[in-house]
């Protein structure tokens, strides 16, 4: 969680105050101030940070620990202990499985801020 909100942070600190400032004057309230001046601006940063997070969270054992149950199992969990037992062949495919999940949530979040970010509304004003 603090990557993610540093991340988050450290977008809002970027953005100069009077970008949100004209909008307040021209009428514009608090919602709306957020919806289409602020949200634009840190959605790159605050989706970056949901995968990093996400990624970490994913790939960590120290916490996950504690969620295992004989109904609840964890990846992380399965590969220690396949690991554990000498059966490297079951803990690597558990690892592949995991890594894949982590490059699919990279690719998605790179999609989306390809699709959505703040790059694609300026390449889309070049070609027109």
């Amino acid at each position: 969680m603090p990557t993610g909100t540093r991340s988050g942070i450290s977008a809002l600190r970027q953005i100069d105050k009077s970008i949100e400032e004209s909008a307040y004057d021209m009428g514009a309230d608090s919602f709306t101030v957020f919806k289409t001046v602020t949200l634009p601006l840190i959605k790159d940063s605050f989706l970056s940070g949901f995968v990093t997070t996400f990624v970490r969270s994913i790939t960590a054992i120290s916490a996950v620990i504690l969620l295992v149950s004989p109904k609840i199992l964890m990846i992380t969990v399965q590969i220690n202990e396949f690991a554990g037992k000498g059966q490297y062949g079951i803990a690597c495919a558990f690892a592949t499985i995991l890594i894949i999940i982590t490059y699919a949530s990279v690719l998605i979040m790179n999609a989306i801020i390809k699709r959505w970010g703040k790059n694609s509304a300026a390449s889309r004003v070049e070609e027109d």
